[in-house]
């Protein structure tokens, strides 16, 4: 089982880019991938494109974080 940290309560204080390093900086190895305004929308269509996915995931690296997954964003976990 993986527990992961809920990005939710930074996203008014943290761009969604520092949510890896913000999640590494509190001691969890997994991040969980939620709704966010400039990444996946609620109950809309994903903004995300194949480059911002790539800064997430580089991002990620950066940090030492994986993405544990969620809901309707997983399908925008890809390697590489």
């Amino acid at each position: 089982m993986k527990i992961a940290l809920d990005p939710t309560p930074f996203h008014s204080t943290h761009g969604l880019l520092e949510f890896p390093q913000v999640a590494a900086d509190l001691g969890s190895k997994y991040l969980q991938l939620t709704p966010h305004a400039d990444f996946i929308p609620f109950s809309t269509h994903p903004k995300a494109d194949d480059e911002l996915v790539g800064q997430r995931n580089k991002a990620c690296r950066a940090a030492g974080v994986e993405i544990a997954g969620g809901g309707n964003g997983a399908a925008l976990v890809r390697s590489g």
